[in-house]
């Protein structure tokens, strides 16, 4: 999935300066139609991507696919 704010052209990205630094999340913008998204992306879009899992009735898991094993939480404990 796609993770956008309302109205804008603002999506969430998980990203990294390069290979020895931490992943990071931050607002990317997006300029035209995000219709298909592949991993290596020449834009960089597929920074845009994450693995959406129900884990109960109201809980998701959001995983980055770029950067796997890198997840949207809420708290270090999760």
């Amino acid at each position: 999935v796609c993770l956008g704010i309302s109205n804008s052209n603002l999506y969430l990205a998980c990203t990294r300066s390069d290979d020895d630094s931490l992943p990071k999340l931050l607002l990317k913008e997006v300029s035209g139609a995000l219709d298909t998204i592949n991993l290596g992306d020449s834009n960089g879009y597929d920074s845009l991507l994450f693995f959406r899992k129900e884990t109960g009735t109201a809980n998701n898991t959001f995983e980055s696919v770029k950067h796997r094993g890198w997840f949207i939480s809420t708290a270090f404990d999760d």
